[in-house]
């Protein structure tokens, strides 16, 4: 092989080598997985607490307070539909503030993520079973998700006990 050969090859693999290191930090910024990982974070669906937290944020932004993002939950988790009263009043819910950052994120998401937003669904991890449940403890230490993550955790442990009674014959 020729030197301008070999330079042409070091000079491919380093530009290959930078957009893996440029993906990986992209996918990162985006998930926390690695930092929730060394931090010892609870996971629910792949996605440390510090994710959730993220969605959190955006969630309860659209609220005029706690109380009524937690009403959200409440009757998500009762009928697994968006509230026709907190998606129908504009009065309770802020739309969601959309900027060049936002409106890029929203081209990688799923309908069915950007449909929870559009009729200000809580973020999943409230509306789950048991396996949410570690995460929920974990955010219920926050004051800023204290109330919505105690709600979810006691629908969680009311679903249990019902399945408990249902269970015995």
């Amino acid at each position: 092989m020729t030197r301008w050969t070999v330079r042409l090859l070091l000079v491919l693999l380093l530009i290959v080598f930078f957009i893996a290191i440029l993906i990986g930090i992209v996918y990162e910024s985006g998930s926390g997985v690695m930092r929730g990982w060394l931090r010892g974070e609870a996971f629910y669906e792949g996605m440390p607490t510090s994710y959730w937290q993220a969605r959190c944020d955006d969630w309860l932004a659209r609220f005029e307070s706690a109380e009524d993002a937690a009403r959200g939950i409440d009757w998500q988790t009762a009928t697994r539909e968006p509230d026709p009263l907190i998606s129908g009043r504009k009065t309770w819910v802020r739309p969601k503030q959309t900027t060049t950052w936002t409106w890029l994120g929203d081209l990688f998401r799923s309908d069915l993520e950007l449909s929870r937003e559009r009729f200000a669904l809580p973020p999943k991890v409230f509306t789950a079973g048991i396996e949410a449940e570690s995460v929920l403890l974990e955010l219920a230490t926050d004051p800023r998700y204290e109330l919505p993550a105690q709600r979810a955790l006691h629908n969680l442990a009311v679903a249990r006990t019902q399945q408990a009674s249902e269970a015995k014959p």
